[in-house]
């Protein structure tokens, strides 16, 4: 027998499983939040996998120089295997149970009396057998033992049992209580299973019992019917219900470093420890010195960490746990390392990773048989030296959490802030004893402390205890802003004291003022920046003798552009221009001529009278001065003065003479009809020529100089603009007679001239069957055009038609009937006879 090696990262990592699996002492608690709980559920795993303890050989130890285990490598147990090398097979009832302490003081045991109720190998029913399990709980102490299992009185069991020799056996008073022969459990866990409602686990009770008589009849079993029959569940940790005492226990250990194979191993079991303190939970250890001891199969006290070679077991590293009775406080650890293996701070077998999984122990968490990433998983797979998330849990369950809700604000506010982009900053005062996720809420209105008020969320994700920031864009420019920081972690979340603000930079843009001429600007000359949208004041100033003209430039927002005082809003980058000018005076001239000044653009100080003259060529005279007169002296003078207030484009008109011919009556002239000009002083021929039946009577209008006002053939002296006209008198008229119909008229048909004035005969003469009707045509002067013989009156030219006509004869029905000519109108000579028929229709008659 051994005393209790309640995990190594090999053998005893699968031992202790074997524990869980069978001893109502080892439980599974679910977590919650306020410690572990006194209340505990007996924990089965599935160890179908795990190859467990098996016989003596399994069980020798690895002298240094052999070929390490790097995993459990033991056979694998099965039926058979138990079958075979049990001395008695049993089921029966656990009537007793005591556990008590060897006479050297130094372990506990625990005597089990089984009553038998069938013996299937090597008992008869009726028989009573001792059961000795090292560990139990007697006056007052208890002790953990990794590989033995747990039994209750009253619980039925089937058992697998080896005989113990009498040097096995421990010696001790209480052994009085022992009935007959001592045994052991074969097979440690796997040779004992209790029985419930007739199975176990999932098998029946019959069903084994007949695969074990199989067995012993030497009949090959399949593999499957040699399987173990076992239950199993999976955890995130697992915890046996013992603990150190106290809300926040510090756990001091010693460490001989008495390793030959390597050189800082304290350091490495330190690192162990710290990562567990690191885990914020209400529990640390604390490293107390070196200590001497080689020994660690007592209780002394003190947690004491050794390398040794008396580990039997073949395990990496073995942890004993002591304990006080009914309180299930812990008060001794020790961690033993088997120097049987190579160790290294860096190689194949690590020390902080088994020493990591080993200080699980210390804390009561025990192995996992599934979650090979988790530390306290039973095999050694590689170095490991930092905690899984469930790791932290099951400290965390046991000893509670100390992590506090974080801790932020945002009092440093916003910086890099532009138009449109920003630095949000915040500073996480405290991590609470586990980074928290962080969050920075933003938006153009304050959610305060609700996230879904919020418009924006940038999520950080974890951080450690210092500032931290978010870069944000898209923003409009002169605009407010608020943000505030949250954080959480497990213990909870907080938001900064307050919210924090910002207003974005308003758009500025440049306005660039310049001055063409003399004079001033406000703002200066120069570039000036402006928000966007200000309406900025702009005044020019002329220099003596200059005067204010106009803005230039981009001067689309300028309120007036031709105003010395106004106002520009700025919308964009503008450059503007005062223009100042002096007074200037452009001159031109409309003809022939000269000008003093001479042509073009003179410049003259404000207010200054300039003399101006205009002097026309020979066969021209002046007519005026155009254009900007309001202060010329006199505009019909060819020598006057303009006052230079402004400036002013001025034109000095120059002409020759028009003569503008017209006619009245009917003929022609020469030069024709219309204007036409001439040197002043010229004498200019001028002829009428009359129409036909047409006589020329005389010049009227300008005819001052026109040398016989009565001559068809004369001329006119251009001193001046003469218009005249050339007057005409009808002398004769042309008659045209024309005819619509059939008959004759007198003049004949055709064009006959008469002089004005002369009283014509006309007559009409129907021919044969025709009627006369009217004349038509130059009517006007026709004495009677209802008259076949009438007169008309030769003031003119006329055309006249005489219109003869026959008779029409209409015909119409009143009634039913039809007539012949058929109904309508028919035409007929005059004085003609037309013979007319009424036909009645069926029961009709004529009337």
């Amino acid at each position: 027998m051994k005393l209790l090696r309640n995990c190594g990262s090999s053998l005893a990592f699968a031992l202790a499983l074997l524990l869980i699996a069978q001893s109502s002492a080892f439980v599974f608690a679910q977590p919650v939040d306020n410690g572990p709980a006194r209340q505990s559920t007996v924990l089965t795993l599935d160890l179908s996998d795990i190859p467990p303890f098996g016989t003596e050989q399994a069980r020798t130890s690895f002298a240094p120089g052999n070929q390490p285990f790097t995993n459990l490598t033991w056979p694998k147990t099965s039926l058979d295997e138990l079958t075979d090398n049990a001395d008695a097979i049993v089921t029966g009832t656990v009537i007793e149970k005591i556990s008590y302490w060897n006479d050297e003081h130094t372990s506990i045991y625990t005597s089990v009396i089984i009553s038998v109720d069938d013996g299937v190998k090597g008992a008869t029913s009726g028989e009573r057998f001792t059961v000795i399990l090292e560990g139990g709980e007697a006056d007052g102490m208890g002790l953990l033992v990794s590989d033995q299992p747990e039994f209750a009185v009253g619980e039925q069991t089937f058992v697998f049992l080896k005989r113990l020799s009498p040097e096995q056996i421990p010696q001790d008073d209480v052994l009085s209580i022992s009935t007959g022969e001592q045994f052991e459990v074969y097979g440690g866990f796997r040779g004992k299973y209790t029985i419930e409602e007739d199975k176990i686990g999932t098998l029946g009770v019959a069903q084994f019992k007949e695969r074990v008589n199989l067995v012993l009849e030497g009949i090959n079993l399949t593999e499957q019917d040699l399987e173990l029959p076992m239950e199993s569940i999976t955890s995130k940790y697992t915890f046996s219900g013992y603990r150190w005492p106290g809300s926040w226990p510090t756990v001091s250990y010693w460490i001989n470093e008495n390793t030959g194979d390597t050189t800082g191993e304290g350091a490495a079991v330190q690192a162990a420890a710290a990562t567990w303190n690191a885990a914020a939970a209400r529990f640390s250890f604390s490293y107390a010195g070196p200590t001497s001891t080689t020994n660690v199969q007592t209780y002394n006290g003190v947690n004491e960490v050794i390398w040794g070679t008396d580990v039997t077991s073949g395990a990496l590293a073995v942890t004993t746990t002591w304990f006080y009775q009914g309180t299930y406080e812990i008060v001794e650890n020790d961690m033993e390392f088997n120097d049987n293996y190579n160790w290294s701070t860096s190689g194949q077998y690590d020390i902080q990773t088994v020493a990591l999984h080993e200080f699980g122990h210390f804390l009561n968490l025990s192995d996992l048989s599934s979650g090979s990433d988790k530390v306290m998983y039973y095999a050694y797979t590689g170095t490991k030296r930092s905690l899984h998330s469930d790791d932290i849990a099951g400290i965390r369950y046991i000893y509670g959490s100390s992590i506090t809700a974080p801790q932020v604000s945002n009092a440093s506010g916003a910086s890099s802030v532009t138009q449109t982009a920003a630095k949000l900053n915040g500073n996480l005062t405290s991590t609470g004893g586990e980074n928290p996720t962080v969050h920075i809420y933003w938006g153009a209105s304050d959610g305060g402390t609700t996230p879904t008020s919020w418009a924006n969320d940038v999520n950080l994700g974890t951080k450690a205890a210092g500032a931290f920031y978010t870069d944000i864009s898209g923003l409009t420019a002169n605009t407010p802003y608020y943000y505030r920081t949250y954080a959480a972690n497990s213990a909870g979340g907080s938001w900064a004291e307050s919210t924090a603000s910002f207003t974005t930079l308003p758009i500025i843009y440049s306005l660039t003022m310049a001055v063409s001429g003399s004079g001033n600007v406000t703002p200066l000359v120069g570039t000036h920046h402006y928000a966007a949208g200000t309406a900025v004041s702009i005044s020019a100033t002329p220099a003596s003798d200059w005067e204010f003209d106009t803005w230039t430039g981009n001067v689309g927002t300028v309120a007036n552009v031709n105003s010395d005082n106004t106002t520009i809003t700025m919308n964009g980058d503008y450059t503007i221009t005062a223009n100042f000018s002096q007074a200037t005076l452009n001159i031109a001239i409309s003809g022939s001529g000269n000008v003093t000044p001479e042509l073009g653009s003179h410049t003259y100080p404000v207010g200054t009278s300039v003399n101006i003259t205009a002097a026309p060529a020979s066969g021209w005279e002046f007519d005026s001065w155009t254009g900007d007169i309001s202060t010329i002296a006199n505009a019909s003078s060819a020598n006057t003065t303009i006052l230079m207030n402004g400036d002013y484009s001025i034109r000095a008109n120059f002409s020759q003479a028009d003569l503008t011919i017209a006619v009245n009556g009917s003929g022609s002239v020469t030069p024709s009809v219309g204007t036409h000009t001439y040197p002043v002083g010229a004498s200019a021929n001028v002829t009428a020529i009359p129409a036909i039946n047409w006589a020329f009577v005389n010049w009227t209008g300008d005819i001052s100089t026109v040398a016989d006002v009565n001559s068809a053939n004369t001329t006119i002296t251009m001193n001046d603009d003469y218009t005249i006209t050339a007057n005409f008198n009808r002398i004769a008229g042309a008659l045209t007679m024309a005819v619509s119909g059939s008959g004759n008229v007198t003049p004949e048909l055709g064009d006959h001239t008469y002089p004005v004035g002369t009283s014509v005969n006309i007559t009409a003469a129907p021919a044969s069957g025709w009627e006369f009707d009217s004349w038509t045509g130059d009517t006007s002067t026709i004495a009677n055009a209802s008259s076949a013989n009438t007169t008309i009156l030769m003031n003119g030219d006329y055309s006249i038609t005489a219109n003869f006509s026959q008779a029409d004869l209409t015909i119409a029905v009143s009634g039913s009937g039809s007539v012949t000519p058929s109904v309508g109108t028919h035409t007929y000579p005059v004085g003609a006879s037309a013979n007319v028929t009424a036909i009645p229709a069926v029961n009709w008659a004529f009337v």
